[in-house]
């Protein structure tokens, strides 16, 4: 069994080359939760990037 950490290095590798890395990206920062990896990315990843977003952009409108 391969940890969170070795699962998105995997990806990420596969994932670097790949011609729909960009849509793919658009995609999973849209559905943050959704399972598995996407873009290299995993879901506690993408989720923590949202969260980040989301607090940046609070702060903005503040």
């Amino acid at each position: 069994m391969t940890s969170d950490a070795e699962e998105q290095q995997q990806a990420a590798t596969f994932c670097a080359d790949c011609l729909a890395l960009a849509e793919c990206r658009a995609y999973s920062a849209s559905y943050p939760r959704e399972p598995g990896v996407w873009a290299g990315t995993t879901e506690a990843t993408r989720e923590a990037r949202a969260a980040a977003y989301r607090a940046r952009t609070e702060a903005r409108n503040s």
